[in-house]
């Protein structure tokens, strides 16, 4: 009476969603993919971005992974996985209970808008907070990808209401993340 219930594993986002992806990083000048750990899956990461084109992805310049001392390991090797230069920063905490990945988050994707010309931002997270930085960079192109379980129904329709291109991350296979996941079983 076991039930198969991981859907991931055998269907994959449509070429509708891929080609949305490709569209926003053609569109772009430059492309860098900013990471909230505390609200993002690594495996679910690395299997959209081995799911979606090699060649597409290459004019994405680096991925910048904001994580906590409290996430996942896998985040530590996630360039072997996509060979996309990886950014990793820990952020510290100064109070025990309270995380600054949101506000390192933000301050990474100023700093490479205005510092390195970032025109363009594939922000992954689920979190609400990101609608200060969305706005307030007027000169800058965002595309947000999130989770289901972790986004709020107002976030979504904040985001199509402002014409944010965004899709869910659970629409991506994670059948192609198996070696992956065994590499982070092995490197712990």
């Amino acid at each position: 009476n076991d039930v198969f219930a991981d859907n991931s594993k055998c269907k994959d986002a449509t070429e509708d969603t891929k080609e949305q992806i490709y569209g926003f990083i053609d569109n772009a000048e430059k492309v860098e993919i900013v990471v909230d750990c505390e609200n993002s899956d690594v495996y679910k990461l690395c299997g959209m971005l081995t799911s979606l084109d090699a060649e597409k992805l290459k004019k994405i310049a680096k991925i910048i992974l904001i994580d906590d001392k409290n996430t996942n390991y896998g985040w530590n090797i996630l360039e072997r996985a996509t060979n996309i230069k990886v950014e990793y920063n820990l952020a510290e905490r100064v109070v025990e209970q309270k995380s600054l990945v949101d506000l390192q988050m933000t301050a990474a994707i100023c700093r490479e808008h205005y510092k390195e010309n970032v025109s363009s931002f594939i922000l992954l997270s689920s979190d609400s907070d990101f609608w200060g930085v969305i706005s307030f960079l007027k000169t800058a192109d965002f595309f947000v990808i999130y989770e289901y379980n972790k986004i709020g129904e107002n976030t979504r329709q904040v985001l199509a209401k402002n014409n944010i291109p965004s899709c869910p991350l659970d629409n991506f296979t994670t059948a192609n993340t198996e070696n992956f996941k065994r590499q982070v079983l092995l490197d712990v």
